[in-house]
């Protein structure tokens, strides 16, 4: 494919520093995807089978645990204030090293602390479609530090074995909301996504939970998730479907934010997202139940809404603005993770 023209490239660059100056720090959270890009059963390790029986499933916290994950995180749509309705959709990445440490272990949960080690912001010439296949000369940096991201991203929190997280401490006082409110703090979320019951599951069995990527709103907000069916001769790798919805009802400031201070409300932003995924997890049999560690994960995402603003071209009046965004959010264990994880999403099966 031949390049774009240079007019077109400096384009993206101009539209990136718009990008920063309004204040939209990557990956917030408003989301969408395709349908759902179903991967090929994850390819066989050596290790011995898991059992088909009910169990119970929890997070393999340890205390001095180092895991890195790389978050690679794709939004194409229309979204203020980098491409507004009416205009080419715009398509932006995010690749985000993420290191999960567990400082600590007690009754409470694990203190799990989470580093954004590096990051990088890219918008792209052309919409990387469901395979998420970039080309580097598609690719225009756009100038966020590393230390921007660091001070919304990197933060503590307390997580119970089920994966329900209990407290968030650190990251940006203020995090930066973008069009559904998404708190930058629990990006951190992407590489937890799913939360067990605190009882048995068994293969093809679902269950229902309160918090992940969407956010927590009791009421507006649901997630599904489903521990597939054993397949024979797969070997300690675990596969759970999941989906997810919210409905978006938000209040906003002047500037577009989402804000629960009355005195600064003057406009909202209403609409849905929803999302579906799969997560792969390494297994390892326990006296308890059975401890995971997630090697790969792929949820897609796509919101529609509508905001509406006072017009301040016209005293009085409101100006209404459509937002459709899909996105991909792929994440990636790195090889420090045991070597039980080492079946990938969508691999091809080894003869």
């Amino acid at each position: 494919m031949p390049r774009q023209p240079i007019t077109r490239r400096l384009n993206l660059r101009k539209t990136g520093a718009l990008f920063i100056s309004a204040g939209a720090l990557l990956l917030s959270g408003f989301a969408g995807a395709d349908p759902p890009h179903k991967p090929k059963p994850p390819a066989a390790v050596k290790a011995r089978a898991l059992d088909t029986a009910a169990d119970r499933l929890t997070y393999n916290f340890k205390v001095g645990d180092k895991r890195r994950y790389k978050l690679a995180a794709f939004f194409v749509g229309h979204f203020p204030p980098i491409a507004l309705e009416g205009n080419p959709p715009a398509n932006l990445e995010a690749d985000i090293l993420y290191v999960m440490t567990v400082r600590k272990v007690d009754a409470k949960g694990a203190e799990v602390e989470f580093v954004a080690e590096n990051a990088e912001v890219y918008l792209l010439e052309k919409d990387p479609g469901p395979d998420v296949l970039v080309k580097e000369d598609d690719k225009i940096p756009v100038p966020v530090s590393l230390e921007q991201i660091q001070n919304a991203l990197n933060v503590t929190a307390i997580i119970q074995p089920s994966g329900a997280v209990a407290t968030v401490s650190g990251g940006d006082n203020n995090p930066i909301k973008v069009d559904i409110g998404f708190d930058l703090r629990k990006m951190f979320l992407t590489i937890l996504p799913v939360v067990f019951p605190n009882r048995t599951v068994k293969p093809a069995e679902a269950w229902t939970f309160e918090d992940g990527v969407l956010g927590h709103k009791p009421g507006a907000t649901t997630y599904t998730a489903t521990l597939e069916k054993a397949v024979p001769g797969k070997l300690n790798a675990l596969v759970v479907t999941q989906s997810a919805q919210t409905v978006v009802d938000n209040k906003l400031d002047k500037e577009g934010n989402s804000t629960e201070k009355a005195a600064d409300q003057v406009g909202a932003l209403t609409g849905k997202v929803t999302a579906e995924g799969r997560v792969l997890f390494a297994a390892v049999k326990t006296p308890a139940g059975t401890a995971v560690q997630v090697t790969e994960s792929r949820l897609n995402m796509v919101a529609l809404l509508k905001r509406v603003l006072p017009d301040p071209a016209a005293p009085g009046k409101t100006s209404e603005t459509n937002i459709d965004v899909k996105a991909r959010l792929v994440v990636k264990a790195e090889k420090s993770t045991p070597k039980t994880a080492a079946a990938t999403l969508g691999a091809k099966e080894k003869p």
